[in-house]
């Protein structure tokens, strides 16, 4: 029997076998043959190593105190607390780090299957106001709309919202609907602690692919409404 121990995050597995039934009537010799022809997953080096994941900081400040929140749940829930905290250097120490890298994912996600070099995130905003409203996924050549205003990116970026206006909860709680729809394709998706960290801690859910640099990110604009300023 296999038995893997991991005693925290960042530490090597070790691996142990244990034998915990021989058949009495099993003559050494056939025993050494059958170890031969079937050896362990050890012995033929195929083991894989344990993934490891990013350990991630709880918040305890602020609305979040107390709750053991990390930043990959408070941006796929709140995300206009986290930019506005983001950019008034809210965040201090490791933190502030790991805040770091949480922005400039999140305003990189990719759309599963979907390279930006052949499709590209379309985003809608209101007649009246300008605020976000909804995207979709176009082909990259698609003629431009006209109807409304709109802006096209590479990417899906939650810090979208906060963009076009300085304080729009109901704009961070519809990119995050859209985020549901169409990076995780169920829009009810339960975003619990674990999924969160999980998706920001996997590379391929972010920014360009090896092939794709050399495609510059085309700022498609047209009948934008001013962005604030930042």
């Amino acid at each position: 029997m296999l038995s893997v121990r991991q005693p925290y995050g960042w530490a090597p597995a070790t691996r142990s076998w244990t034998q915990k039934w021989v058949n009495p009537g099993a003559k050494p010799k056939m025993r050494a043959a059958l170890h031969r022809r079937f050896p362990r997953p050890g012995d033929r080096k195929e083991i894989v190593p344990l993934p490891i994941s990013k350990l991630w900081t709880p918040i305890n400040f602020g609305k979040f105190y107390g709750l053991g929140k990390t930043l990959p749940e408070i941006v796929f829930s709140d995300s206009d607390w986290f930019f506005h905290m983001y950019e008034q250097d809210g965040f201090m120490g490791r933190l502030a780090r790991e805040a770091e890298e949480v922005a400039g994912k999140a305003r990189q996600i990719r759309i599963p299957g979907k390279s930006p070099k052949d499709f590209k995130v379309q985003y809608r905003m209101s007649h009246d106001i300008g605020k976000f409203w909804y995207i979709e996924i176009v082909d990259a050549d698609e003629p431009l709309p006209t109807e409304c205003p709109f802006d096209r990116r590479d990417f899906l970026d939650l810090s979208f919202p906060r963009d076009c206006s300085q304080y729009d909860k109901r704009g961070g709680r519809r990119i995050i609907k859209q985020l549901k729809i169409h990076v995780f394709g169920n829009e009810n998706m339960r975003l619990t602690k674990a999924a969160c960290e999980r998706f920001f801690n996997s590379s391929k859910n972010f920014g360009y692919r090896r092939d794709e640099r050399t495609q510059p990110s085309t700022p498609w604009l047209a009948s934008r409404v001013p962005r604030r300023g930042r």
